[in-house]
């Protein structure tokens, strides 16, 4: 069952290249103007804007940066459009480079702008994409060995640095945490999804149902966090997580920092009033600080990217520890 399953996937992971081509003619139809050409300077626009699946935060930041790196490449001026479900500004502004743009500067004559959706694509067809029109682009995975990013010869974190920093709101939330924390520290970031009945991820729906199973996947995950204390005495570790009843536990451990903070999955959020994003943002930002990040992965726990990239994006080494 299991390959039959496999040979699905790759059958319609063939099948994307087609069925976005499909998307970008539809939409250009649905969402561009019959209306004179834009005049001005070549535009490309990465939308986040909610009319297709964008994925979490991690995906979104591959995205904008593989973006940057093909505008960079054909001399094409980067903008970033992210409104769903809240302002990109809201928790991080422009750092060396303005990417900024009010959605009524965006081109939108369809004599002159073309539609790139190139979700879950690794690549290569972006890397052949040519036009002298002005772009809006979607997508959602880092695709940096696919374009070969010289003559920018930046890696994937010194391209985020320069695109990214935090807003006075993140920065505030920031320094607050760096002052409990009070000194170096090493990261440890645990992702359980719905395993333990406390997430909500869409259609990433796996709990277990048996309470004893719930309690040893917990204390195999305490007893690898022992192990990282064992090699790191001096130093706190911050630990991250999307399951608040593993944060508690973790909690009563004196070395142990946690960011407690309200959690949602982006994708899967309609609105974020309350600010739910912020923690998704402190735990990136925050990993990125440690002197070392490592990420623990038990059974059918989720290997998230969302670790090697915070440790990318701060310029940290990272570990994986898999157990089955």
């Amino acid at each position: 069952m299991g390959s039959f399953l496999k040979k699905i996937s790759k059958f319609n992971k063939s099948l994307q290249p087609f069925t976005h081509r499909v998307k970008e003619r539809y939409w250009a139809l649905k969402y561009l103007k019959f209306k004179k050409s834009d005049k001005g300077e070549k535009i490309g626009v990465m939308r986040v804007d909610g009319r297709g699946y964008h994925g979490g935060l991690t995906d979104r930041f591959k995205g904008a940066v593989s973006w940057w790196n093909y505008c960079r490449q054909n001399n094409v001026q980067f903008k970033l459009f992210y409104v769903y479900p809240f302002l990109l500004t809201d928790y991080v502004v422009p750092n060396e480079y303005d990417w900024t743009i009010d959605e009524k500067e965006i081109p939108d004559s369809i004599f002159n702008t073309r539609i790139f959706y190139g979700r879950g694509e690794n690549g290569k067809r972006l890397s052949k994409f040519k036009t002298n029109k002005n772009i809006w682009y979607y997508g959602n995975i880092d695709i940096g060995n696919t374009l070969h990013y010289p003559p920018y010869s930046d890696d994937w974190g010194a391209s985020f640095r320069k695109l990214f920093k935090p807003s006075p709101l993140l920065e505030n939330a920031l320094s607050f945490h760096r002052n409990a924390i009070g000194g170096k520290f090493v990261a440890a970031v645990f992702r359980f999804q719905n395993l333990l009945g406390d997430f909500n991820e869409g259609k990433f729906y796996r709990k277990i149902k048996n309470k004893e199973e719930v309690q040893k996947l917990i204390q195999r995950n305490l007893s690898e966090l022992e192990r990282i204390r064992s090699k790191h005495p001096d130093l706190k570790i911050l630990v991250t997580s999307d399951s608040f009843t593993f944060l508690e536990e973790a909690e009563k451990k004196d070395y142990v920092r946690v960011v407690k903070e309200k959690i949602s999955h982006m994708e899967f959020s309609k609105t974020d009033v309350n600010h739910t994003q912020l923690k998704s943002f402190l735990d990136f930002f925050m990993i990125g600080e440690a002197v070392k990040v490592y990420s623990i992965v038990i059974g059918d726990m989720y290997k998230s990217d969302f670790p090697v990239y915070a440790a990318k994006a701060g310029g940290v080494p990272f570990e994986r520890i898999e157990r089955p």
